[in-house]
């Protein structure tokens, strides 16, 4: 990261990525310096905070993750004290520094020695220079699209010192102008037309400063029909159909639109508040191969759809013996409520609740965990395999834990049955709720677990190779929650769930490795190419060729963001 040195020295960051240097982190010599980092990730260096100060103290530290270096998390090298507040100091079972709260053995702190400092640990609620600190907003998603007739929505998260005062504006023939009762940090936009589309802006303001974040919205031309994305049982009964598009109330609620599969009647269609979503109740046992029928069911502006989809019939259930059962329902969105006791996913046994189904051969899942509510810290939500429903089964999953606990998202694997699950923390990343998508994938004897912000672009978490003892072709995989506590539940909601059988989909990967972006895809499949645009509004797309090689089973383009900015896609030709 580099070095901050002088008299009276403010280095600040916010929300900033300082990963995988060889050395320190973040070095910072002088006098006095003081820190007002915020939202800041320090992680997988060999020391991740060396504080060389020759003065009276260094203060600020406030509100970061600092975790996964190698050798210290933070170093003090200097006579001053260090004032740290508020911060998450990485893996629980080693390093604890929270608001008085401390062990040492992976902050170093020469205090034996008369010449060193030492490290205070004060509460949040005290005041601190750190805390005063201007908005930083960022904007999701950036750029939407949406059909006429469809919604759109726009988040803003903010860094700096609560409390916010939200503004949202559209700009208008080069002026921008305030939109109406748009004071919250979420812009929902309903029943869109084409005369919406266009940029908008958030202005965020706190007692320390006012800044703006943009985004922009297409709105496209739509002529296409309706078509399911995913359609979710329970049971064989209870049954979700999950569209691309907003629906025309009527069609999409008359129960005549609808079939069940041979032995099956659609009793019941009741239309969700989004407009997208179509819960079904069916009478009559359910096939082993579910399907449903829909005809005439038109979207908003008129466009009529019909087609026969696949159900994909999950089964809930608790594994183990948790404390309290589980539960769970079917929601909008493309997703799943559930309800899960339990003392852990973890350990040598489970106890959680499962939504589950078989899956034989290969696989690809995906969902988005918008929110995960716990008592405990360590509750836990996500997608899980495992060869049996017995507790001590062995397993593989990615899951995250809520965001007022650890945050984090990371894979758990049990490598033999009744065997202690193991959970690198190495491989432990940030959550982001409610953007905050799980990806799993099965491919021969390997699995693989990858994570995104948007469900776009993917980042590699974790692949796990069990040629020594290959899993069986048909497995159980869904979602797993655990409250990580006997006496109470935890609740997740999953939106968002995709699932596809056989190879899985080709998606553009990324990383960042010593100050670069690298993009890669297996060169195990043909026909795609790299292409890149340096806007979206309007976009020029233009084949990537130069700089591209393989690396290993991949081929991989290394970016500089700052000589190579733009968007980036994969297409298949």
């Amino acid at each position: 990261m580099g070095h901050s040195w002088g008299y009276t020295t403010v280095l600040a960051l916010t929300n900033c990525v300082v990963v995988g240097n060889s050395g320190v982190g973040l070095d910072a010599y002088g006098t006095t310096v003081e820190l007002p980092t915020t939202g800041t990730l320090i992680a997988s260096n060999q020391v991740g905070i060396a504080i060389q100060t020759q003065g009276a103290k260094v203060e600020g530290l406030s509100g970061n993750d600092v975790w996964g270096n190698l050798e210290f998390e933070l170093r003090n090298n200097g006579p001053g004290a260090v004032v740290v507040t508020n911060n998450y100091w990485g893996e629980p079972t080693t390093t604890e520094l929270i608001d008085r709260k401390t062990n040492l053995s992976r902050i170093w702190d020469s205090r034996d020695d008369a010449n060193a400092g030492q490290v205070i640990i004060r509460p949040f609620s005290e005041t601190c220079f750190a805390c005063t600190l201007p908005p930083s907003p960022q904007v999701y998603p950036s750029a939407a699209v949406s059909a006429p007739g469809g919604e759109a929505s726009f988040t803003v998260t903010t860094g700096g010192t609560p409390p916010f005062n939200y503004r949202w504006e559209r700009l208008v023939d080069a002026v921008w102008v305030p939109i109406p009762n748009a004071e919250g940090a979420v812009l929902s936009l309903q029943n869109v037309s084409p005369e919406d589309g266009g940029r908008y802006r958030a202005i965020v303001s706190n007692s320390y400063g006012t800044s703006v974040a943009q985004a922009t919205l297409t709105v496209s031309t739509d002529d296409a029909p309706p078509s399911v994305l995913q359609a979710i049982a329970l049971d064989g009964i209870s049954v979700a159909l999950f569209f691309d598009e907003r629906l025309e109330p009527a069609s999409a609620g008359n129960r005549a639109n609808y079939a069940g599969g041979p032995g099956q009647t659609v009793t019941e269609v009741r239309v969700g508040a989004d407009q997208q979503t179509v819960f079904l109740t069916l009478d009559g046992s359910a096939p082993t191969d579910l399907q449903v029928s829909y005809h005439g069911v038109r979207d908003a502006i008129g466009n009529p759809g019909s087609g026969t989809v696949a159900v994909l019939n999950c089964t809930g259930g608790d594994v183990g013996e948790p404390g309290q059962a589980g539960s769970v329902k079917l929601i909008e969105g493309g997703g799943i409520e559930a309800m899960g006791g339990g003392v852990d996913l973890g350990g040598q046994a489970d106890s959680f609740h499962y939504v589950y189904f078989q899956a034989a051969g290969d696989f690809d899942i995906q969902v988005r965990v918008t929110e995960l509510a716990g008592s405990n810290a360590w509750a836990k939500a996500g997608l899980l395999v495992r060869e049996s429903l017995a507790a001590g089964s062995r397993h593989y999953g990615h899951l995250v834990t809520p965001a007022d606990g650890r945050n984090v998202n990371f894979v758990q694997f049990r490598l033999e049955d009744g065997q202690d699950a193991l959970l690198p923390n190495e491989l432990w990343r940030p959550c982001n709720y409610p953007n905050n998508w799980l990806r799993l994938q099965r491919s021969g004897t390997v699995f693989k677990s990858l994570v995104s912000g948007d469900g776009t672009g993917w980042a590699e978490l974790h692949e796990l190779d069990t040629t020594p003892a290959p899993y069986p072709g048909t497995v159980y995989l869904g979602l797993a929650t655990t409250a990580h506590d006997s006496a109470s539940r935890a609740t997740a909601r999953y939106s968002d769930l995709r699932v596809q059988m056989g190879a899985a989909e080709v998606w553009l990967e990324y990383a960042v490795s010593a100050g670069e972006l690298e993009l890669s895809w297996p060169t195990g499949v043909t026909g795609y190419v790299l292409q890149h645009t340096e806007a979206l509004l309007p976009a020029a797309w233009v084949d990537v060729t130069t700089g591209v090689v393989v690396v290993g089973d991949k081929h991989t383009k290394s970016v500089n963001p700052i000589e190579q900015s733009g968007f980036y896609r994969l297409i298949k030709r």
